[in-house]
């Protein structure tokens, strides 16, 4: 067990403005707490979907874990919405 943070942010709110939602290119790094790291790139998804304040991603991702070889995987990330100010 262990965290992951990604952190996201909502269109329009940045200083450019800019949001595509067709760029489906995700990448992230994080760093297990024994020290293994793992980094995923060229994220595509395949589907993404909102209900009740949740958002799940579906999608593949290759990865690699301690610069080994990249191999690709299934993912899928749910994010629960915090609508609480």
């Amino acid at each position: 067990m262990g965290n992951l943070n990604i952190f996201v942010e909502e269109c329009g709110t940045s200083i450019n403005q800019a949001c595509n939602p067709n760029i489906d290119n995700l990448n992230f790094q994080f760093k297990a707490s024994n020290g293994t790291i793992f980094q995923f790139t060229q994220g595509r998804r395949i589907s993404l979907t909102y209900s009740n304040n949740t958002a799940t991603l579906i999608g593949v991702i290759q990865g690699s874990i301690n610069n080994g070889p990249n191999l690709t995987y299934n993912v899928t990330i749910i994010a629960i919405i915090n609508t609480r100010s």
